[in-house]
């Protein structure tokens, strides 16, 4: 039996699990996936070895099924028209990741979880110039040797993004971001369970020095303080949640590089006409009011 995908251009697959029984063998090799792929998303997926049960039920409510799952080995092809790869929580093992960099360095956009970044990855990141779009998820923990990682320069990389960022994993991401030399726009998103405050601080940007946008959203965690002059590097910052700050907010009247300012806060907390009031006393600024956003413009 051949699993034949080669008229897709876009594909995404989560959670999938793959039942095979014990008297067929699951040949990973057979997953065609054809020459027209453009994006290709894989999450979580598994395959679970198992003798079927006659009855439909017994086999939908089996609950001990975790036990046999094994995760879902993608054969090493290269897929020539792919651009876009997804690979979340995945545990690759044996260095599978780099060397489907190695196959396929037509890539543009790639978006892993921290744990499968190692030595080998961090190399074919350094090495290829088409991929300019990197997304990194800090889901789970890394392991504690990081420190004996060597961060080369990738200078291919312009826009990164960080998901669910929290203090454990704030040193390695930012070894990332300035192994980046190149990179001109930072997204980052917060973790649940981070302290807003002490991630922030890991990411003053005025030591990566061609970054001109930055977006920084703290997730569930209120933003209760902004200090403008940790951004004066960055043209535009926009940062999300920060309602409780814009009472004290100040807009830079010092040398700095910022051009545009995007605020977004809680509507219920603030009426439009409040905070029009308070923003319309800078004097070197323009700005431009929505019921939940704020936008300032240097003039």
């Amino acid at each position: 039996m051949h699993y034949n995908l080669i008229c897709l251009t876009s594909l995404k697959i989560t959670r999938v699990t793959f039942i095979v029984s014990t008297v067929e063998e699951f040949d990973q090799s057979k997953i065609i996936l054809g020459n027209h792929l453009r994006k290709f998303d894989v999450h979580y997926c598994s395959y679970w070895v198992t003798d079927l049960p006659d009855e439909d039920t017994k086999f939908i409510f089996n609950t001990i099924e975790d036990i046999y799952r094994h995760s879902i080995k993608l054969p090493l092809i290269c897929i020539p028209t792919l651009k876009e790869f997804t690979l979340s929580i995945y545990k690759v093992k044996n260095h599978w990741l780099s060397g489907f960099l190695i196959i396929n360095p037509q890539l543009t956009a790639l978006t892993i979880d921290h744990t499968e970044i190692d030595e080998f990855t961090l190399i074919m990141l350094a090495k290829y110039s088409n991929l300019t779009d990197l997304s990194i998820r800090c889901w789970g923990f890394r392991i504690l040797n990081d420190p004996i990682l060597e961060f080369p320069k990738i200078t291919s990389i312009k826009t990164l993004n960080i998901e669910y960022l929290c203090e454990s994993s704030c040193d390695f991401i930012n070894n990332i971001i300035f192994s980046c030399v190149n990179l001109n726009s930072l997204n980052y998103s917060l973790s649940v369970f981070s302290e807003t405050q002490t991630v922030m601080s890991y990411f003053y940007m005025n030591t990566v020095p061609k970054l001109q946008n930055l977006k920084i959203d703290s997730g569930f965690g209120e933003i209760m303080d902004l200090d403008l002059k940790n951004f004066i590097s960055v043209e535009h910052l926009e940062v999300r949640n920060c309602g409780q700050i814009i009472v004290k907010l100040e807009l830079p009247s010092y040398p700095t590089l910022l051009k545009k300012l995007t605020i977004y806060y809680k509507e219920r907390n603030f009426k439009v006409g409040y905070i029009k009031k308070k923003f319309e006393k800078f004097i070197n600024w323009k700005c431009k009011f929505k019921k939940d956003k704020i936008t300032c413009f240097k003039i």
